[in-house]
């Protein structure tokens, strides 16, 4: 079963035509995720959520701010830390009351 010259040149030519639809498909999709890439590193990782949280945080706390709220502080050392700690660390322990762990003093010593 022997094909013309024509036939075999025909087959060779849409041959060639897919393996270029594809390389150029390829092409296009690498585009578009570096593209996606691109948009995303440049948002800065925020997202509308977070904003709009914030803002509602904010308000929150302009309302606040307006009535006066007194606002009590008490102080226990119940031990030392072996070395300083820049960052106290601190814990929400109830709804009105919060604990703060460690940290540094006027005289930069560990508290």
């Amino acid at each position: 079963m022997s094909s013309t010259p024509q036939a075999r040149e025909d087959r060779r030519r849409i041959s060639r035509q897919r393996v270029v639809r594809r390389r150029r498909g390829a092409a296009a999709g690498l585009l578009l995720l570096g593209v996606l890439i691109i948009a995303l590193v440049s948002s800065g990782g925020g997202s509308r959520h977070a904003s709009r949280a914030a803002k509602q945080a904010g308000s929150r706390a302009g309302s606040a701010s307006s009535a006066s709220v007194r606002l009590k502080a008490v102080v226990q050392q119940s031990g030392r830390l072996p070395a300083p700690v820049q960052d106290a660390a601190v814990a929400e322990i109830g709804p009105d009351s919060a604990l703060l762990m460690g940290g540094l003093d006027q005289a930069d010593t560990s508290v």
